[in-house]
C-alpha cells in the first residue's frame, strides 16, 4: 500500500468510490478538481498493489483545527486497513501544520467508521440531526492531540 497526496489525475476515480459509497451525497470529479486548488485542504489516496486507486482521505485546516471531510474505500478493497492508514495520514499531516484538534461526522448508523474513529482515540461530542436527511443522523466526534 501506497499512500501519496492527491493529485488531479486521480479525481475521476475518486468520484467513482465516492458515488459507490455516498450515492445521491455524493461529491462531483469537478469539486474535488475544487478542493485540490484550496490550500486549506488537504487529501490523500491510497494505491493498493499494482497501483490502483482503492481509496482516499481529506480535511480541511482551520486555525489549529481540521475538519475530516471524507474517508472513503472501493467496496472490494474494505476490511483490508486501507482506512487505518488513510485517517493516521492525516492525523500526521494535521499534527505537521500544527493542528490541536480534529473534528468529523459520521452518520449514526456507520458501525465499522465510528470503530475506527473511536479506536484512534475519537470521542463523541454531540449528534447532528438528520445531517444526511430525514431520520439520518450524523454522530460528531472531536480528537485532541
Amino acid at each position: 500500500m501506497l499512500i501519496r497526496p492527491l493529485e488531479e489525475r486521480d479525481t475521476a476515480a475518486i468520484a467513482s468510490i465516492e458515488k459507490e459509497t455516498f450515492g445521491d451525497h455524493a461529491w462531483s470529479q469537478n469539486l474535488f478538481l475544487e478542493e485540490i486548488q484550496d490550500t486549506t485542504k488537504h487529501y490523500f489516496v491510497a494505491l493498493c498493489e499494482g497501483g490502483a486507486l482503492c481509496g482516499y482521505g481529506g480535511f480541511a485546516h482551520i486555525m489549529d483545527e481540521a475538519h475530516i471531510m471524507n474517508i472513503a474505500i472501493d467496496r472490494a478493497y474494505r476490511k483490508l486497513g486501507f482506512g487505518r492508514a488513510l485517517l493516521k495520514t492525516l492525523l500526521e499531516e494535521a499534527k505537521s501544520l500544527g493542528v490541536r484538534a480534529v473534528t468529523l461526522e459520521v452518520r449514526e448508523n456507520n458501525a465499522a467508521a465510528r470503530a475506527l474513529y473511536e479506536s484512534e482515540g475519537f470521542v463523541l461530542a454531540g449528534i447532528r440531526k438528520d445531517y444526511y436527511g430525514l431520520y439520518a443522523h450524523a454522530l460528531i466526534y472531536w480528537l485532541t492531540f
